[in-house]
């Protein structure tokens, strides 16, 4: 007999989650559940307590404004909407509001708002229509939907929904406890555990192949074409003489390129390109995916560079240039004419079937040069640091940011910020920050939301957490686009502040992080900047609380702490 997990499970779950301190017990919470769940249930419900809803390779995403979700409310809520409004709880976030909102108009029905209960995978079908809906009527399609699945809700699950529709979540159950909860559910080594989602792309698939198979599955777990991987990541490096110690014997450094970092998928005369968020950006790189089909000497590959405009004279152009072109969606033959696309390589993870994630990167280095016809990021290999050093200066007299410094012998380690790679950069530090509130301007700035709120991820507390606020950086146009996009993720207008969801990224230069009984992080930001907005990256890799406090404790180091 198939399983029917209920919706009302899985949101009071997750309400148990955020009550839950214990990061010990949220797996085990979490562990338990998997275990009960049916097989076809188990992406649907990851997909809801992670907050992802849809795996990696999926190109469908929901697109819902909380504009079009409060009027969904107020037509179910109809005529008693109005005395509702002006009761206390405005300033919650909106969908414990409208949750407030939903007990209070219907105070006789909080089991359900209908006889049958919703289940995961009946809500689960009802997000891919949404996602679905497209063309000119889409915001009627959607409107419709919302309209039904809304009407079947009980309160608590009401609330559970919008969280899942604006992405925000805020239980701290992160990708990284569930692959914890797969592990302990199935009783399968964790390690493994961690592989299957490196080489399948997705916790979720790696959670339906445990339970479908067990230790087994995973092990037969192989990396498929079209489903992005995790990119490895690098930790922050101060200075080389940080990386060349006396031990350290010969490292691989690299230009740093101020580009994109994309990874180019290819079966046969089909190719795909996914930026480091794991979204699909063919559409927006034509001629890279064109070159791809012969430039790539192999029937089949999964190979990583980095995506740079290049200006007349062969130099690097600013980044905003490329960020441009990236996120345009009409006339882009047209635009192509203008800013000119160079792709450099520098990984390998997969070649003519043959996965390469476990060679040493010397190996998978030296057989993207024999299968390629791009260009690769220009690199030596030394144990001096001083050739390091020359080698750095002569990437930033390039116009590059500065170098990537890597163990020779390190395996591709997918979404993993380990001591394999270090970035070391010639500008000041900067953190890569979430805007989660904006203000509307003054004078020149009057009608643009431009004074933006910052926050750091709190690993411990799974929240974003305000270190700063700024208004400098940005040019005109930037702050039009930026006040475009938070408009459209806006979730409530305090007087002239609008919260919005955690989804904007920039990156952010100051000088100097200060203690602070303002800020509820304990820090703050002193002279902060943005200095460019980071459209390819997503919340999930801005800095965290801890690394703020981290460079805090370094300043001393060179100041006294009184």
């Amino acid at each position: 007999m198939a399983v029917t997990t209920t919706l009302l499970r899985v949101a009071e779950l997750c309400e148990g989650l955020e009550r839950t301190r214990s990061r010990t017990e949220k797996i085990r919470k979490v562990a338990e559940f998997l275990s009960e769940i049916g097989e076809e249930e188990v992406i649907p419900v990851v997909g809801m307590i992670t907050g992802k809803i849809f795996p990696s390779y999926d190109r469908k995403v929901l697109d819902v404004s909380v504009g079009i979700l409060w009027d969904n409310v107020r037509a179910l809520i109809g005529s008693k909407i109005a005395a509702l409004e002006s009761e206390p709880g405005t300033s919650e976030d909106f969908p414990s509001y409208v949750r407030g909102l939903l007990a209070r108009a219907f105070p006789m029905r909080q089991a359900t708002l209908t006889e049958s209960p919703l289940s995961v995978l009946e809500v689960y079908k009802l997000y891919e229509a949404i996602a679905s809906s497209r063309g000119p009527s889409s915001r009627r399609k959607k409107s419709a939907i919302l309209d039904a699945l809304l009407r079947r809700c009980t309160p608590v699950e009401a609330e559970f929904v919008l969280k899942n529709l604006i992405g925000e979540m805020r239980i701290g159950f992160t990708e990284g406890l569930m692959e914890e909860a797969v592990s302990q559910a199935f009783n399968i080594d964790g390690d493994l555990v961690r592989r299957a989602v490196l080489v399948l792309g997705d916790v979720a698939l790696a959670g339906l192949e445990a339970k479908r198979g067990g230790t087994h599955a995973l092990l037969k777990a192989k990396l498929t074409l079209f489903h992005p991987v995790k990119p490895m990541l690098a930790a922050n490096a101060n200075s080389l003489e940080e990386i060349f110690t006396p031990t350290a014997g010969d490292l691989m450094v690299e230009y740093k390129l101020d580009g994109a970092r994309v990874q180019i998928h290819k079966d046969g005369d089909n190719v795909r390109i996914f930026s480091r968020r794991l979204t699909d950006i063919t559409d927006s790189l034509p001629e890279i995916s064109k070159e791809a089909i012969d430039s790539l000497k192999v029937n089949s590959a999964v190979v990583e560079g980095e995506v740079i405009a290049i200006g007349r004279d062969d130099k690097p152009m600013p980044f905003q240039h490329l960020m441009r072109r990236l996120t345009r969606v009409r006339e882009i033959e047209k635009e192509s004419q203008k800013v000119r696309m160079g792709l450099f390589l520098f990984d390998a993870l997969f070649l003519d079937g043959h996965i390469m994630i476990d060679e040493p990167l010397r190996t998978r280095r030296e057989r993207l040069q024999q299968v390629s016809r791009f260009p690769l990021v220009t690199e030596i290999v030394t144990s001096q640091l001083s050739e390091a050093k020359a080698f750095f200066e002569k990437s930033v007299e390039a116009g590059h940011e500065g170098v990537m410094v890597k163990n020779p012998n390190s395996p591709y380690t997918p979404g993993i910020r380990g001591k394999q790679w270090f970035k070391v950069k010639k500008t000041l530090e900067t953190l890569d920050l979430v805007i989660v509130a904006a203000e509307y301007g003054y004078g020149r700035r009057t009608g643009w939301l431009s004074d933006y709120h910052l926050a750091a991820y709190d690993s411990e507390s799974g929240r974003f957490m305000e270190v700063g606020k700024t208004f400098k950086g940005l040019t005109d146009e930037e702050f039009r686009q930026v006040t475009a996009i938070l408009k459209g993720t806006a979730t409530r207008t305090d007087g002239n502040v609008v919260s919005v969801q955690p989804r904007l990224v920039v990156e952010v230069a100051f000088n100097e992080i200060q203690k602070s009984t303002k800020y509820e992080s304990g820090m703050a930001l002193r002279f902060a900047r943005i200095k460019r907005i980071r459209l390819d990256k997503s919340p999930g890799e801005a800095d965290t609380l801890q690394r703020v406090r981290e460079i805090y404790e370094r300043q001393f180091s060179r100041k006294s702490y009184f």
